[in-house]
């Protein structure tokens, strides 16, 4: 029964179909309007080399340094037929090689200049006209970095390439590198490098004739920022008795005139090495210049030697001191310091009368260098703290930038920092 009333219905429909009388279905198709969807920006990919670093002694160095590509590396490329201010590649592949794939935007035709890294680069107006036009191109130089085990924080080693294909681009450095080897029981914190010549650091690094006899200066003011490479180490590294390395890259042809290392633990202690001037110490081009091991042994109080006043004065400044204490404070804009140079002295006096204190030192010979030992007369009046009168003490300078100088007076340890006018 359910099958005959089935085949009844389905004739009923065929019969109405059939009728002429009815209207024709005629199925109807909408269209939407279909939104057209934005073109994908068109990418390129190359491949990029790392020129390597040779140890300068010609052995084999321990921890097999190699210049890789970091995870996150960018490089700028400037290009004639895309944005003047260049472009942006980032590291896809090859972290941890010497060779990897960079990928950005489709910049046209060459030829091409490449900059790494790029947030150098940025930091400086270029473009490829004034490169085109002015036959150099400019980086900045920022004085610190990040500590990489066994090679060179990320960023520090500046390198450049300059090809007419955006094939594999091979980059050249502009520095060398010197390396520190610590042992000992502490946790380091920082280490900086002072040149104790006239030679800039840090600033603004100029490449000249890139596609003929290249040449590399350095441009800027000198100044204790520019002439220093710093290292921060964030939590620390832990010394053994296994000697832990450590690289900081300076313009090639640098610290021939000498330099010293400031090192500075997480327990609040410091060590200073000093170096005179030696060809022994000259930083080559693509060169590791490895210095002689040592045991850190902290020496002084990090507060003391990285006293950033012009003017201060510091009782107990040496390492296994229980208490240190900064006992005259020079404030910018509230306190007043004068000087009197003399041929054979110089004379420096601060004050602040809202902390009821004045202090002067007389100091002979004028001339001060690192190491040296100068006697200074101390005049003290009012609220100095600990710091008490003294006549011709012999201090040594711990340490001496272009613009201050460190005295510590070892009888009654103390020191103090005084800006250098000449």
């Amino acid at each position: 029964m359910k099958k005959l009333l089935i085949f009844g219905l389905g004739a009923l429909m065929l019969g109405l179909l059939s009728n002429s009388c009815a209207d024709p279905l005629t199925p109807v198709v909408i269209e939407k309007e279909q939104k057209q969807q934005p073109e994908a920006p068109k990418t390129v990919s190359f491949q990029a080399t790392l020129e390597q670093i040779v140890d300068e002694t010609k052995t084999t160095l321990d921890g097999d340094l190699k210049v890789v590509w970091s995870a996150g590396d960018a490089i700028r490329v400037y290009s004639p037929n895309y944005d003047p201010s260049g472009a942006v590649f980032t590291l896809t592949n090859g972290a941890g090689m010497q060779t990897g794939t960079f990928e950005g935007p489709d910049i046209g035709g060459g030829p091409y200049y490449a900059i790494y890294p790029n947030s150098e680069a940025v930091e400086v107006p270029n473009t490829y006209t004034s490169i085109e036009s002015n036959n150099y191109f400019e980086v900045r130089v920022l004085p610190s970095h990040y500590y990489a085990a066994n090679s060179f924080g990320d960023g520090s080693n500046i390198s450049w390439a300059y090809s007419t294909t955006l094939d594999n681009l091979s980059f050249q450095n502009v520095f060398g590198a010197v390396m520190f080897s610590l042992t000992g029981t502490a946790k380091i914190k920082m280490i900086n490098l002072y040149t104790r010549g006239s030679e800039l650091l840090s600033g603004t690094l100029r490449v000249s004739d890139p596609k003929g006899t290249v040449a590399y200066s350095m441009r800027g003011t000198r100044e204790e920022m520019t002439q220093r490479r710093q290292i921060m180490m964030g939590d620390g590294v832990q010394l053994s008795s296994t000697s832990t390395y450590f690289y900081i890259s300076v313009p090639a042809g640098a610290l021939a005139n000498g330099f010293f290392v400031e090192i500075i633990d997480a327990a609040g202690g410091a060590m200073i090495k000093s170096a005179a001037a030696n060809s022994n110490n000259v930083v080559n081009l693509s060169k590791i210049r490895r210095m002689p091991s040592f045991a850190y042994a902290p020496q002084y109080k990090k507060t003391f030697l990285l006293e950033s006043d012009d003017f201060a004065a510091y009782s107990g400044v040496i390492a296994s001191s229980t208490s240190t204490e900064k006992e005259c404070t020079y404030t910018e804009g509230d306190s007043q310091y004068s000087f009197l140079n003399t041929d054979s002295k110089r004379t420096v006096r601060f004050q602040d009368w809202s902390d009821g204190y004045s202090l002067s030192l007389e100091i002979s010979p004028k001339t001060l260098t690192l190491n040296s030992t100068p006697a200074v007369t101390v005049t003290p009046q009012g609220a100095t703290g600990a710091i008490a009168s003294q006549t011709g003490a012999s201090m040594k300078v711990i340490k001496q930038t272009v613009e201050r100088a460190w005295l510590y007076d070892s009888g009654n340890n103390q020191g103090y920092v005084i800006k250098l006018e000449d």
